[in-house]
């Protein structure tokens, strides 16, 4: 997995530094929340109702903070996705999350920032006298052709002035590079689609998904991994999809 993968790496010196694009632990849509707040006319769901789902999605993030325990401290941050559990505070164990939201949840045991819609972040490699500034973003969309995944994971260079966009939400693991010429040499630009572990069209399976409903494409699993390393004095980026 990648996980034992980034754990192998870690232990022979690698630096990681692990980007969260939400969506982690495929709770409720933006409909389904919506769904619970009009409940009962738009008076909400019962406190003991709440506090079972509070528990059930709290026990739920606990679980896959345990799996990616080993890399605990090397998430640089993460934005939230569309999936997402805002917490009431009714549940036992979850008093102090009242108004919490499950990606916050996660930062927060993670040690890590939270970055909301959109997270601005600024690497620097100062033995190199260098630096890259990133924009991480959910993503949006469904993306059905290859050249539109690129397309809008490229556009966002239109207004942010950086070099690398880091994009999920449609699955896709893709990287792909650009130069920008200036004035001054050139600015190597980079649209990244950060992949996922989201299992579709599985041999046996009786109940399929959107991914089957739809007849989308297949995605590879797993995800994108950008490799910045030292070459000769200078800084050396390739993407590993």
């Amino acid at each position: 997995s990648d996980i034992r993968y980034l754990v192998a790496k870690k232990k022979l010196g690698y630096q990681l530094r692990i980007a969260g694009l939400g969506d982690w632990c495929a709770f409720m849509s933006p409909t389904e929340r919506a769904a619970l707040v009009a409940t009962k006319g738009g008076k909400g769901m019962y406190d003991a109702t709440l506090a079972i789902f509070d528990e059930a999605m709290k026990e739920r993030c606990d679980t896959w903070l345990k799996v990616v325990e080993p890399l605990r401290g090397d998430f640089l941050g993460t934005v939230h996705g569309h999936h997402l559990y805002e917490f009431t505070g009714h549940g036992k164990g979850c008093e102090k999350l009242r108004r919490v939201n499950s990606d916050e949840y996660i930062c927060d045991q993670l040690k890590c920032d939270y970055y909301g819609d959109v997270g601005f972040v600024k690497l620097n490699f100062p033995e190199l006298g260098a630096f890259q500034e990133l924009v991480i973003h959910h993503g949006y969309g469904s993306g059905r052709t290859h050249g539109t995944a690129i397309a809008k994971r490229e556009r966002v260079f239109e207004g942010f002035e950086v070099d690398m966009t880091l994009m999920g939400h449609d699955n896709r693991r893709i990287a792909n590079a650009t130069n920008q010429i200036m004035f001054k040499g050139w600015r190597e630009k980079r649209s990244v689609g950060t992949g996922a572990y989201e299992r579709a069209y599985v041999d046996r399976k009786l109940h399929s998904g959107y991914v089957e409903e739809l007849l989308l494409n297949p995605s590879a699993i797993g995800g994108t991994m950008i490799l910045f390393e030292n070459w000769e004095g200078k800084l050396r980026i390739r993407a590993m999809i």
